[in-house]
């Protein structure tokens, strides 16, 4: 202050008032538009517009307000709607199985670490008749299927596999061979 005058701090250009409800109202429209076109069948055009959201929106876990919280939600969800219409197509889940059959059996880094896991397991289960697996990523559950063939037989084990599967990582129809084969192997 110089002789009671008070001197103002130099201001910066503010935002038009209307930038952050016209932004709202941009993302708005886009959402809305991205569902129309996954309803129409358009998954790319959507998938472009559901690209450009993820830039606009960060993550829901971030110290969003409740506005982007709401259209994070949308977005994933509509992601997630839009990739399962992409993986209907069974044929690309019976490729994708089979070229990982063939990684697995080529590969002995994958053959070891099955192999060391279930005799870690078997050591630690001794000869419990009861043995239920917890498993957050059966994959196309090839780890399950070698401990199955592990397992002592004629002890009558009672063993149970509880799988949890996400529809955006795993289609329905791989779990389902996934639990045909599993359920031949244990029989």
């Amino acid at each position: 202050m110089v002789a009671g005058i008070k001197k103002e701090p130099p201001q910066t250009s503010p935002s038009p008032p209307n930038h952050h409800h016209n932004q709202k109202q941009l993302i708005c429209d886009q959402l809305s538009a991205a569902g129309e076109l996954i309803l129409a069948g358009n998954r790319l055009h959507a998938q472009g517009i559901l690209a450009w959201l993820n830039h606009q929106l960060v993550s829901a876990l971030g110290p969003n307000n409740p506005f982007q919280r709401a259209a994070f939600c949308f977005k994933e969800a509509m992601q997630m709607q839009s990739q399962s219409q992409l993986d209907l197509n069974p044929i690309d889940g019976i490729l994708k199985m089979g070229a990982y059959k063939m990684f697995f059996e080529v590969s002995p880094i994958i053959q070891f670490m099955n192999f060391t896991s279930n005799q870690t397991l078997l050591e630690a289960l001794g000869d419990a008749k009861n043995i239920h697996i917890i498993d957050f990523d059966i994959a196309f559950g090839a780890q399950r299927a070698s401990f199955i063939q592990e397992l002592p037989a004629g002890n009558n084990t009672l063993f149970k596999i509880t799988a949890f599967a996400s529809s955006s990582t795993h289609r329905p129809f791989e779990l389902r061979l996934v639990d045909e084969n599993l359920s031949q192997l244990a029989q």
